[in-house]
């Protein structure tokens, strides 16, 4: 199942429609239950913009298109951040470090994600567990990049 149909199976009420005519600064948009994606963007650059249009379906109120306001600002870095959340969540970078995955160019390969997108994710998961922390038997060390170790009791 690749990442997309992963974001469906547990947001099922959504329809995907890929457009080539979209703008190019606009990654995707929801109208109703369709998600409308930009078909001019890579295939980790869709998966970026699925999740954080399922994430914007369940936690925004309103048009923020414009980010006009503070609070759409707030509401956009939500969604953004769910669906970082889903797609580079703990669980997969211990997948893909246990797939061989050492840098972050294979990391975001293995997640198909951007390598800029992955590197946003770790400043995330910084900002949220902080430089180290544990993860069930692993142990996260995000002060250079990911490093992940595995401690069994």
């Amino acid at each position: 199942m690749d990442v997309q149909e992963q974001l469906l199976a547990n947001n099922d009420q959504y329809q995907i429609k890929v457009k080539l005519d979209m703008p190019s600064e606009l990654g995707g948009l929801t109208h109703g239950r369709i998600i409308y994606l930009n078909g001019r963007k890579s295939k980790a650059e869709l998966n970026q913009n699925l999740a954080e249009e399922i994430g914007h379906e369940k936690f925004t109120v309103g048009n923020i298109v414009h980010e006009d306001s503070n609070s759409d600002t707030q509401q956009e870095n939500k969604a953004r951040v769910w669906g970082m959340q889903q797609l580079v969540s703990l669980n997969a970078l211990v997948d893909a470090w246990q797939a061989g995955a050492c840098s972050p160019q294979e990391v975001a390969e293995e997640l198909e994600v951007t390598p800029e997108y992955l590197l946003d994710a770790i400043e995330m998961w910084r900002t949220k567990k902080g430089l180290t922390f544990w993860h069930g038997d692993y142990y996260f060390d995000l002060t250079n990049g990911i490093q992940i170790q595995r401690y069994d009791e």
